[in-house]
């Protein structure tokens, strides 16, 4: 009888272990909070719990408190260790920083290969800056053989995420014909929407507006090579992009 007790003491305490122990979502709640309130360090405290349980978003989030010393000493070896235990697990943000680290040799040793193995896995999930990495490094040939159709294929899904770099790179190689038929028609639509992105964007900085201009002359250039016809399909087409559906 008395052990029959003791065996029904021992199941309720491991069950209010249970309903009162806090999910690593209250734990990111809490670090998220106090970061917003700019307490750092409480911050990194509350990410580094949820990490040891491991949390992939917590990982991710601590690698970057150690990465940029945020509340804690910066230690760049600390920050890819973490990232790549949440990288493991899958998490996208943290596939494309330890990506970034291995290709500059930040707290990893240096490896082109390592570099492209996690900007592939990231892109393959669908995040933008390692598609337009990846791309860059097939169009350079860095690492790896020069490969335009497969920067072509990248710098596509990037660009259709609106990052500006994909769509310049992209315009280039339609109006070069690098790993694609040379289409002047997709030059100018991939130039326009590069255009009116850093338009945007660069109000104030003479390094954008260099930019702007230098994307503006190769648009116009493909521009010549257009009919009437075909600039008024690319533009239709640059127009029904750049205009938000309000439906």
């Amino acid at each position: 009888m008395k052990k029959i007790f003791l065996g029904v003491l021992l199941l309720l305490f491991v069950f209010s272990g249970i309903c009162f122990a806090e999910t690593s979502g209250d734990i990111l709640k809490k670090g998220s909070q106090a970061y917003k309130n700019g307490d750092f360090e409480t911050a990194a405290e509350w990410f580094r719990k949820a990490a040891e349980q491991g949390d992939a978003t917590g990982q991710y989030l601590l690698g970057l408190m150690y990465r940029y010393g945020k509340g804690i000493s910066r230690d760049s070896v600390e920050a890819a260790e973490w990232f790549r235990k949440a990288a493991e697990q899958g998490h996208v943000r943290s596939q494309f920083n330890l990506a970034v680290m291995s290709e500059l040799g930040e707290g990893v040793s240096k490896s082109q290969t390592e570099a492209i193995k996690w900007y592939q896995k990231a892109a393959e999930q669908g995040d933008a800056q390692a598609q337009q990495n990846l791309a860059s490094i097939y169009y350079l040939g860095e690492g790896v053989s020069k490969n335009y159709e497969k920067a072509v294929e990248w710098y596509q899904k990037a660009a259709e995420q609106g990052i500006v770099r994909s769509q310049y790179a992209l315009g280039v190689m339609y109006f070069k014909g690098q790993g694609v038929s040379q289409n002047f028609k997709h030059a100018y639509i991939w130039f326009s929407l590069a255009a009116l992105s850093l338009s945007e964007d660069s109000q104030g900085s003479n390094n954008l507006k260099e930019q702007l201009e230098r994307v503006k002359k190769l648009r116009d250039d493909a521009a010549k090579k257009l009919s009437p016809v075909q600039m008024e399909e690319a533009q239709e087409i640059v127009s029904s992009i750049k205009t938000p559906d309000n439906s």
